[in-house]
């Protein structure tokens, strides 16, 4: 009810279109706070300008911030005659709508740059995990084709991805993955062809996948045992068949190692 005295009520508010007289956090002065489900500055929506949504492919240059979550509703393909390069900074979070996946080579020159840290990491998941229940495999992860001009994901963190081949897929480039984790593949968290190589590898964690990673026999070396392949549904580290021209060590890892095929040495 109303009421009339020489000094407002405690919690009340001067303006007639505070929308919460009982939270002094919330009036149309107060700024809008990301993914907390209320209207901060009554203006009739919730997180408004939190969410920027992705969908058509990157022919130029591009920098995604912390500033708001990037959401890709369709599947964005970087590449073009400019090589562009997507640049994804510290702290950033990149949501996934069903079946969405980013690529980066295979449709010309390009490249994507993961630049987390240890304290501020890059995160991409499904859309789903912020109100709805996820699954193994709900959105089409990253891939990499040969036209991959030298992309680097350092410090992240990927969930859910895979879509039947793998959460991170290299087909016919380099992969450089360093202080990153890949978890809830539907099936390998990372899959390499026989014409990929590792440019970079160290301090990884893939876990609770079908499988941790399959990649070229002549590529087991890159493997450190600083990385974590477990625990996954089957903690084998599959090797691609092939031929030991140099001089190969494999690490004692904490999952199997198997060799899918026949292996030649000589």
């Amino acid at each position: 009810n109303p009421k009339v005295q020489c000094e407002a009520p405690p919690k009340s508010s001067l303006l007639n279109d505070d929308c919460d007289d009982a939270e002094a956090t919330i009036s149309p002065s107060d700024p809008e706070i990301c993914f907390n489900d209320l209207d901060d500055d009554c203006n009739g929506t919730v997180d408004e300008h939190c969410i920027v949504e992705h969908c058509g492919d990157i022919a130029t240059n591009q920098t995604w911030d912390n500033t708001r979550v990037h959401q890709l509703t369709c599947s964005i393909e970087v590449g073009g005659s400019a090589d562009p390069i997507l640049t994804v900074l510290a702290g950033t979070t990149l949501w996934f709508d069903d079946g969405t996946y980013l690529g980066s080579g295979n449709t010309g020159p390009g490249q994507i740059r993961m630049q987390g840290t240890t304290s501020s990491r890059v995160k991409l998941t499904s859309t789903r995990e912020y109100k709805q229940a996820p699954w193994q495999g709900i959105w089409g992860g990253l891939q990499l084709g040969p036209q991959d001009s030298g992309s680097t994901f350092e410090s992240m963190d990927m969930r859910w991805a895979g879509g039947g081949t793998a959460a991170l897929t290299v087909k016919g480039t380099q992969l450089a993955l360093t202080d990153s984790s890949v978890s809830m593949s539907d099936t390998y968290g990372v899959s390499l062809d026989d014409n990929s190589v590792i440019a970079a590898w160290s301090n990884n964690v893939l876990k609770e996948n079908i499988w941790p990673i399959v990649l070229p026999l002549m590529q087991a070396g890159e493997l450190d045992n600083g990385s974590t392949f477990s625990p996954n549904s089957d903690d084998l580290v599959w090797l691609r068949p092939g031929s030991v021209t140099t001089d190969l060590t494999l690490a004692a890892l904490d999952a199997a190692w198997v060799m899918d095929g026949v292996v030649a040495v000589g």
